[in-house]
């Protein structure tokens, strides 16, 4: 199981993950940037790798994504640029920002960006950016409904059916040295779920929209790493890489929630 699988798009291999990197630039669009470049391909509905080209135009890496209609607003409060090279980086902000502020909201967020190059300069830091982001499912557990995910729950700290917590790590430096991980553990509640088919590979995977703490994220899975049904109105939890790219501009952010209009007058909002 990888990310890759993810998306119907399995590696057994580094050549075989070369050989899908070079598939992908021999059929993709090309993107310029300040760095080098990249070549995006979809093969699929949704399904997108951006392979990076640094100055030379030489190979250098190559990410997944997959572009979906869920979108969360999030206050940009710092950047991680460089740590592999220029062509990636992340950021690290807080989810529904309390206005005037990015470092205060429901809760903090780490995300990465396959197109990092053309897009840190759209999210400037300090600023709050509509971001659809794509939860690549480690782990995916289904509930048919609130009662099933309560009863499920054995441990004496019990998850609401939506709620969110990053475990990649905070914006605090690291002894190393090393960026925070674009990890986080999540439950919500299901608004589509869909198996769908790789056109590329003939390969299945799972596509999910999930309504959670704070906004929709587009779920995908490898169906191995699936345990139960996801229905609509039903709840799934499960630990998830994020990757982002800013959503089209006339994505609407998600209406405040109670928790945030507490964390407002906490502040004197």
């Amino acid at each position: 199981m990888s990310h890759l699988s993810a998306i119907g798009l399995p590696v057994g291999s580094q050549d075989e993950f070369r050989q899908l990197t070079y598939q992908a630039y021999k059929n993709g669009r090309p993107v310029e940037s300040p760095s080098g470049g990249y070549v995006t391909w979809s093969p699929s509905p949704g399904v997108q790798l951006w392979v990076e080209l640094n100055t030379e135009r030489a190979i250098v890496g190559c990410n997944p994504h997959f572009c979906g209609s869920g979108s969360i607003r999030v206050g940009v409060a710092q950047h991680y640029t460089g740590y592999a090279t220029p062509l990636e980086g992340r950021i690290y902000g807080w989810v529904e920002p309390i206005e005037g502020y990015v470092d205060i909201g429901l809760y903090p967020v780490v995300i990465d960006f396959p197109d990092w190059d053309v897009s840190k300069d759209r999210l400037p830091v300090g600023e709050v950016a509509n971001i659809q982001v794509s939860a690549f499912a480690h782990e995916l557990y289904c509930y048919p409904n609130d009662g099933a995910f309560e009863m499920a729950q054995t441990q004496d700290l019990k998850w609401a059916p939506e709620s969110f917590v990053l475990s990649g790590g905070c914006d605090s430096s690291e002894s190393d040295g090393a960026p925070p991980v674009p990890e986080a553990i999540f439950a919500g509640h299901v608004q589509t779920s869909e198996l769908r088919r790789n056109k590329a590979t003939r390969e299945v995977f799972r596509y999910l929209t999930v309504k959670t703490l704070g906004g929709i994220y587009d779920v995908v899975a490898d169906p191995s790493v699936v345990q139960g049904e996801p229905i609509e109105g039903g709840v799934v939890q499960g630990s998830f890489w994020l990757s982002g790219r800013l959503a089209r501009e006339e994505a609407k952010s998600a209406s405040a929630s109670p928790l945030l209009e507490r964390l407002r007058k906490c502040v004197g909002g």
